[in-house]
């Protein structure tokens, strides 16, 4: 009897052991990845990115991820990350982006982010990676008096990378613009049939903020119109185009 007792706890002893070296030798674990992505950006009323394009859903992020050293473990869209892959016990970072960084025009956003995570062997870990808009948005309008006043007008817009975005009357988009500066330049015909050109700069560009470009005419007479940057307000001299025979 005694020795079956022993034989018994001895067992018993063995199975709880190997019990617990087998959770301590699990040096592995595995990640499930989601975005937050900010859809907002900053304007006179703060407003949802969806407004000028529309967003990208979660699983059309590009994912990268990366070990303590610095080595990619994947990289690829966050669709196809196999939440059932393990991968060692550790410290990771996760990127995330969307769009092409520094492309310019209409519907081209580009957002990105990135967040740090620990891996622990035998659990899942839940990572979401906040992600934001890294570019600026540009929309032009008109008032009602500036197209009673002028008959046509073509605007351009050429950001500090040297892209000309072309905003014609019939143009309501807002263009997403990587550029830190922009020069804003067009030309207009009054009624009489009276063409002028202008160009202003603008400098100062944040990222996720829309910058409006709203143009008035100031009084009679078409020699100045007004521009009004979000809410700077500048009057802007007209310059007669010389036109060749």
């Amino acid at each position: 009897m005694n020795l079956r007792k022993t034989i018994f706890l001895t067992l018993s002893l063995y199975v709880a052991t190997s019990c617990n070296i087998s959770s301590i030798g699990d040096k592995s674990g595995k990640v499930s990845f989601s975005v937050e992505n900010d859809i907002y950006v900053t304007e006179i009323t703060k407003g949802a990115v969806s407004s000028y394009t529309a967003l990208p859903a979660p699983g059309d992020f590009m994912l990268k991820v990366t070990d303590g050293d610095g080595v990619s473990i994947y990289e690829g869209l966050l669709s196809e990350w196999d939440s059932s892959t393990k991968i060692p016990a550790g410290a990771y970072e996760a990127a995330v982006s969307y769009g092409t960084e520094g492309e310019e025009g209409f519907d081209k956003p580009f957002f990105t982010g990135s967040s740090s995570f620990t891996v622990t062997g035998g659990e899942t870990t839940n990572v979401s990676v906040p992600a934001a808009l890294t570019n600026s948005i540009v929309k032009v309008t008109r008032s009602n008096a500036f197209t009673n006043y002028f008959v046509s007008s073509d605007f351009v817009v050429t950001t500090g990378n040297g892209n000309e975005i072309a905003f014609p009357i019939s143009e309501n988009r807002g263009a997403f613009v990587d550029a830190y500066k922009i020069t804003v330049s067009g030309n207009v015909t009054s009624q009489g049939g009276s063409t002028k050109s202008f160009s202003k700069e603008y400098s100062g560009l944040e990222p996720a903020t829309c910058y409006e470009l709203a143009f008035d005419v100031e009084g009679i007479g078409g020699a100045t119109i007004t521009i009004s940057f979000n809410d700077t307000v500048e009057s802007v001299e007209l310059e007669d185009i010389e036109l060749n025979d």
